[in-house]
């Protein structure tokens, strides 16, 4: 093995550590965001600001691209356990990223409208006997 071929495994092994440190820092971040915009001890909270949804998205979009880039050296590198540890921490940090999300998104539960009861006066047809003068 030559120096150069020495020196480019030590830079795919430090992308892989450097990501693999940055990434759970990211989803902290996305926590605090959160915390940040929803959490109060008053009666109403108010919307998220236009600033705080760019915030979020580019955290977020940082927390990918960092997850990606990490697993794409541990590919590179060839090491299987990396390979493994990132797809854990994506099972992790892509749950976060929607449960954190600002502004939230809602799962509303869909109800159910009962149908309006008919009318039993209703003229269905001229010559019935509930309509008057017909």
């Amino acid at each position: 093995m030559t120096a150069t071929d020495e020196s480019k495994r030590i830079d795919w092994w430090l992308y892989d550590a450097f990501a693999a440190l940055l990434l759970p820092l990211f989803v902290v971040a996305l926590f605090i965001q959160c915390l940040g915009v929803y959490f109060t001890l008053g009666d109403s909270v108010p919307p998220p600001t236009d600033g705080d949804i760019a915030a979020y998205w580019v955290t977020a979009g940082i927390a990918v691209a960092i997850g990606l880039t990490g697993f794409g050296a541990a590919i590179v590198r060839g090491s299987g356990r990396a390979i493994l540890g990132y797809l854990a921490m994506g099972a992790l940090v892509l749950p976060a990223i929607l449960i954190l999300a600002v502004p939230h998104i809602d799962f509303e539960a869909v109800t159910r409208q009962e149908p309006e009861p008919l009318n039993p006066n209703y003229c269905y047809r001229t010559d019935s006997e509930n309509c008057p003068g017909g």
